[in-house]
């Protein structure tokens, strides 16, 4: 067992927080560019919810599987392998055809996956209890901050060199993350163990480990219902807004940027105020109606408004929406054993990664059969709400 050692907490959260923000910003760079890659290969904008559906599948497996081998190989290793894993699908994704663009959400999915098991297994050994819900919710800013970095620089690179050009700009980030990690190697891997290989049969042991734990069943079943609107959310606000609104692409992810801003404020904040009210599993739940609500109204907004009212639905969408995730780890490291958060980790965002694998699926889906963006904007938060409810159905004593 790897002891704790509380003397590197902000050292810890940056590598944690660099990883997870170029993670989130190679993710959302293909959802940027999904209207000009679209064109390119001949299929309707709305098929990036299939590659993001193909991407999540890759993430829900790297976690799951290789969870179990971050204490032989060290998580700051498992950390540049997995931008090493994200550059390798940028450049695939370069080749401009349908099956290059497949390689390539199953190699960023697959680096994806890690990001949060290693970051668990460095932040819960390297920070402290009284700050931990704080310092895990300062991390998950790293998705907000990458998803509108993206919606920044994704753009302005396109108009200036092409496509080709985005996305060979931010494979090259990940591969300057990944050597910029090396001087840290020997401070968070000094306590690897290489005898400790499991078993295959034990490959699958975060997945039942979580199932069979009500709490931690309950908690998961509610983050696949919250990634699924969160992603569908993340995934489709550029494509909604420049095909059912006419807005140029510009602008819609300006948008998107600008709620991710409001989003990187949000997460903290409910981290914060998780840890005063002692109650993180509360604020998960009433953040499941909140979103509901803030989906509805966005969906709501009639074409041609004010650029206004764009920039604050959507930022209303983000707070709740994308801003959950933080709460979501408060309440996990409260109803977990500190020495299995990692694993146990790998095994909970199985779950948060097949909502957000299935949402885009069944939302491309939709609008391919209903020919309507608002409708699937509707029908979206409708699970998140079920789940809110049921939340703090169970935690209302």
């Amino acid at each position: 067992m790897n002891a704790p050692d509380h003397r590197r907490p902000w050292l810890a959260l940056s590598v944690t927080l660099a990883v997870q923000t170029l993670a989130a910003f190679t993710q959302s760079t293909p959802a940027v560019l999904a209207p000009v890659l679209a064109a390119e290969v001949g299929v309707g904008a709305q098929q990036i919810g299939n590659f993001t559906g193909l991407l999540y599948v890759f993430a829900m497996l790297s976690g799951l599987l290789l969870s179990g081998y971050i204490g032989r190989f060290g998580a700051l290793r498992f950390s540049q392998v997995a931008m090493l894993l994200c550059a390798v699908g940028l450049l695939a994704c370069t080749a401009g055809n349908i099956i290059a663009i497949a390689i390539g959400a199953i190699a960023i999915g697959a680096g994806y996956g890690l990001a949060n098991p290693t970051a668990a297994a460095i932040l819960g050994r390297h920070v402290g209890a009284q700050n931990r819900g704080l310092l895990f919710s300062i991390k998950q800013t790293g998705v907000p901050l990458g998803i509108a970095t993206a919606g920044l620089i994704v753009p302005a690179v396109l108009i200036a060199h092409g496509w080709k050009a985005a996305l060979l700009c931010s494979a090259v980030l990940c591969l300057v993350c990944a050597v910029g990690l090396q001087p840290t190697i020997n401070i968070f891997d000094k306590q690897i163990n290489r005898q400790q290989t499991p078993p295959v049969r034990a490959l699958l042991t975060p997945l039942f480990k979580v199932w069979h734990n009500q709490s931690q069943r309950r908690l998961a079943l509610t983050s696949l219902a919250y990634g699924s609107t969160q992603v569908c959310f993340l995934v489709f606000l550029v494509t909604y807004l420049t095909q059912e609104h006419n807005l140029t692409l510009t602008f819609a992810a300006s948008v998107l940027a600008a709620a991710q801003v409001a989003s990187v404020v949000a997460r903290p904040f409910w981290g914060w105020v998780a840890d005063q009210w002692g109650r993180p599993g509360r604020l998960l739940g009433l953040l499941g109606i909140a979103m509901f609500v803030a989906c509805i109204l966005m969906a709501s907004v009639p074409a041609g408004s004010d650029a206004w009212l764009y920039f604050f639905t959507a930022t209303l969408c983000s707070i709740t929406a994308v801003a959950w995730n933080g709460v979501f780890y408060a309440e996990l490291v409260r109803i977990s054993n500190q020495d299995e958060l990692a694993t146990v980790t790998g095994g909970m965002q199985f779950f948060t990664f097949g909502g957000a694998m299935a949402g885009p699926v069944i939302f491309s889906l939709c609008v391919s059969l209903s020919g309507s963006y608002w409708l699937a904007f509707i029908l979206l938060p409708v699970l998140s709400l079920c789940a809110g409810i049921s939340l703090l159905w169970h935690l209302r004593n």
